[in-house]
């Protein structure tokens, strides 16, 4: 059996944010395309678009403004929307590292990863500083589950709740 720093699996070619359909039912995973929203700056490094739910890209999009006006570059995103699916893939390669799959916050699209570069949004960094004292006057939020001191610790972790 794998450790938990250990994959449990080999890794798929890439991780990359889920395009919704518009047959989901609403639960964890299977967000039907009418209520989310692509988000307007959003891609990834391989340039992967963006989802989230309407009223947390909304509130995202507010809080880019303010984080783009102070380093003068936007929240640069990793991973946002994340289908039933591609739970269950992350979950076999990561193990109790990653949400059981339909528990997930990126399943609810709410949850955004921004790049893990640790240079530029690790703990210790100004960008991080600004997202978790900012963040929360537009409803996102590091989670203590992810802080520096937590068991799995996440920097590049963000959850919306309004």
């Amino acid at each position: 059996s794998a450790s938990p720093a250990t994959p449990a699996t080999p890794a798929p070619s890439l991780f990359i944010t889920s395009t919704p359909t518009a047959d989901g039912d609403g639960s964890n995973g299977h967000l039907p395309s009418s209520v989310m929203c692509l988000i307007p700056w959003g891609t990834d490094q391989v340039g992967a678009l963006q989802y989230l739910r309407c009223d947390a890209a909304a509130a995202l999009t507010a809080m880019n403004d303010a984080f783009r006006a102070h380093f003068g570059t936007p929240v640069d995103m990793d991973l946002t929307y994340r289908s039933y699916a591609d739970q269950v893939v992350i979950r076999e390669y990561y193990g109790a590292r990653a949400a059981a799959p339909g528990t997930s916050r990126h399943g609810l699209g709410t949850a955004l990863d921004v790049q893990e570069w640790p240079d530029v949004y690790g703990f210790d960094t100004p960008r991080y500083a600004w997202l978790v004292a900012t963040g929360p006057d537009f409803g996102w939020s590091a989670p203590a589950t992810v802080r520096a001191d937590a068991p799995f610790p996440e920097y590049w972790h963000f959850e919306y709740s309004p």
